[in-house]
């Protein structure tokens, strides 16, 4: 530290303590010919510490409270596309959606009416009217009238087509896999046109529905997007339905169960000529 009596800006003679020079007012401990009490330093430390962390504390963003809900929402879809990309919609089938017995049970009753009972003479007339003809089969069904045209004739042709997707597999007996069976043909018509390998998982979301419990709907992008044909889920949104206890269940489809009434329903007004 310098020693001086003497102000080296103005010359002046300086006092033998004190920060500013008396004549000029130069701050003696900025040029090192003062040096500062001992006892001011660690003021000045912990005033600074002190500073440091007000800015800390104002400045740092609030860590998101942990969610575990959404958390598994997010896991469980990361599975979900996972697996459809590997085409293994009967693993989806069978560890996200029959899971839910009651709903399983309802659309397995309506399988049957539909393939067995009720509408069994309306699927044969459009069989013979169609005659394995996708044009044919959309003006059978525009025929009629139903709200979801496009994918009615999808579902009829997929019972009765020669080539249907589940004709081969429901022989006279009706095995005990059709709901399984419908279930998959579904899912891989809803994911087949998307790039899954790409797909990206947007938001987590609750989505009320009035007086049935809510959803949990996670949103997914895809490198291409698509709009479904009306009646079919749209893969952009996958809904997920709370049962308690960790459980959870896949929500598919308009009304949850694909629609088949309103396929129960165009078939019983269905007549011969």
């Amino acid at each position: 530290m310098t020693k001086s009596p003497h102000c080296p800006k103005c010359h002046a003679t300086l006092p033998r303590r004190g920060r500013f020079c008396l004549e000029c007012g130069l701050d003696l401990y900025e040029e090192g010919v003062h040096a500062p009490p001992r006892h001011l330093i660690p003021i000045a430390i912990v005033l600074a510490a002190i500073a440091a962390l007000a800015i800390y504390a104002a400045t740092r963003k609030r860590r998101p409270q942990a969610d575990p809900e959404r958390e598994e929402v997010a896991r469980l879809t990361a599975q979900l596309l996972e697996l459809a990309e590997q085409g293994r919609f009967r693993t989806i089938v069978t560890r996200f959606y029959a899971p839910d017995k009651e709903r399983y049970t309802k659309v397995d009753k309506l399988l049957r009416e539909i393939v067995r009972g009720a509408g069994a003479p309306g699927l044969n007339i459009f069989e013979t009217n169609t005659m394995n003809d996708p044009d044919e089969a959309d003006k059978f069904v525009g025929k009629y009238g139903t709200p979801h045209p496009k994918y009615m004739a999808g579902v009829l042709a997929a019972f009765k087509f020669r080539d249907g997707a589940l004709r081969g597999k429901w022989g006279p007996k009706f095995g005990a896999q059709r709901t399984e069976d419908f279930v998959c043909w579904y899912l891989s018509l809803a994911f087949g046109a998307y790039d899954l390998k790409g797909a990206k998982m947007r938001n987590i979301r609750w989505q009320p529905r009035g007086d049935a419990p809510p959803l949990m709907v996670a949103t997914i992008q895809y490198a291409e997007a698509f709009e479904p044909v009306p009646g079919l889920a749209d893969p952009r949104t996958i809904a997920w339905l709370h049962h308690g206890k960790g459980k959870w269940t896949l929500d598919l489809g308009i009304d949850d169960l694909f629609l088949l009434q309103e396929v129960l329903n165009l078939l019983g007004r269905v007549k011969i000529g």
